[in-house]
């Protein structure tokens, strides 16, 4: 496992990539690059995205197991569909993001 090389590596995601991972900086560059999108949906996705890379992060670095890292990320995701009403991932904020990392 190892840090995600935006020189090197043509892509990112934590499904398909789950030997990658990003650091907290990356995280915060790409988040502060992406437009406000508006709606409250576009604004809690954006910390959902932390949490996520957060928990990916982690497991990457073995300091929780990845099964733990995917329940807590299904949780999470589960949550903001009942808040919302659909998946994180068909937020604006949320292609976005993942979208940078695909070249």
């Amino acid at each position: 496992m190892r840090k995600y090389n935006e020189k090197t590596d043509k892509y990112y995601s934590p499904d398909a990539t789950p030997d990658l991972y990003l650091d907290e900086e990356t995280v915060n560059s790409v988040l502060a690059s992406i437009e406000d999108f508006k709606g409250d949906e576009e604004v809690e996705v954006k910390n959902l995205i932390k949490e996520i890379e957060a928990l990916h992060r982690d497991a990457c670095l073995e300091k929780i197991s990845l099964k733990d890292s995917k329940t807590q990320i299904k949780k999470l995701s589960d949550k903001f569909l009942e808040k919302y009403g659909f998946w994180p991932y068909l937020t604006k904020t949320f292609t976005a993001f993942y979208g940078h990392f695909d070249k």
